[in-house]
Parts: C-alpha cells; structure tokens; sequence
C-alpha cells in the first residue's frame, strides 16, 4: 500500500493518502480499483477512486473521483492507472463516458477522442478529399469531436503527462 505525501508550503500540515488496489469482480474480467484515503487530519477530506478493466488490449477507465480537487491527485490515480496497465502489457488507456465537466483534464493528460468517435464524427461530417486551407468542416468537426465520450490515449504519453502533474507535489 503506497503512501503519498504532499510536501506543502512552510507552516502548512503535510498531507498524506493511502493508495490500495483492489479486485471486485462485476462480470467477466472483473472490474479493479485503485483508491486513495487521507491519513490523519487528511481523513476526511481526501477520498477518491478510479474504476478500471483491462481487456482488448487496453485498461479501460470505467468511473473517477478524486476530491479534492484541483491538488493533482486525479493525475496521481492516473499515474497508478499507467502502472496498472505497465503490469498487464497494454499499451493503451482509454476513459470512458468522459464527463463534459472533466475534459480539460483528460486534454492536458494527452488523451484524445477514441477512434469510434472520430469514426462517428467523419460519418456526420465527411473531410473533404482535398481539404483547402481554412477549410469550413474543420470548426464543425471540432466541436462535434469535442463531444465524443470515449477518449484514449498511449500508455507513454498518460505516464509522461501524469508524472509531469504529480512531480514536486505527490512523493
């Protein structure tokens, strides 16, 4: 069970969390968790979750919460997500029904819509064969991508985004 502390400013309390993995079996394969706890004067406070299958050559993230927020601790769970996915030899992560509100995030820890999506999105809105510069789709496309619930990204680049957030702040 690793420990997290948050080295804070001079004359602030250190806050720490518990991490532990856990195996809950919900239809085949399973869906696993990773979960975090505040220790001491933390306790109360610092709670969170990421629920996660493995299959298809991907771990896939099924549901996230990481309170507070804004302390990098969803990068943290991610981090432990990539060391997951490390473990069981998949290359790939993918979030599932990402959250409109929760977007931003998975942006700056280098996800993208999924391939489904951008499937979905070139059905709707085709790209022209030879698209000229300042093309009119592109807005449209944009938007509508922006949209797709299913993000994804590489192993490589969740770590490297995820470790970015966490350096300095998590040890």
């Amino acid at each position: 069970m690793p420990l997290y502390s948050n080295p804070p400013p001079p004359g602030v309390a250190v806050v720490t969390v518990n991490l532990t993995y856990h195996n809950a079996p919900v239809g085949p394969g399973g869906t696993h968790s990773i979960r975090y706890v505040g220790v001491a004067g933390a306790a109360g406070t610092h709670h969170g979750y990421l629920d996660y299958s493995v299959g298809g050559g991907a771990l896939s993230i099924h549901t996230m919460d990481a309170t507070p927020q804004g302390v990098r601790l969803g990068s943290l769970l991610l981090f432990e997500a990539v060391g997951r996915a490390t473990f069981n030899g998949v290359s790939r992560i993918a979030a599932l029904n990402v959250a409109a509100n929760a977007r931003g995030f998975y942006l700056r820890a280098r996800f993208h819509p999924g391939s489904g999506g951008r499937n979905i999105v070139e059905a709707i809105i085709p790209t022209p064969v030879a698209a000229p510069m300042g093309n009119p789709n592109f807005a449209a496309r944009f938007a509508l991508a922006r949209t797709i619930a299913n993000w994804e990204g590489t192993r490589a680049d969740i770590q490297a985004a995820s470790f970015a957030e966490i350096a300095g702040h998590w040890l």
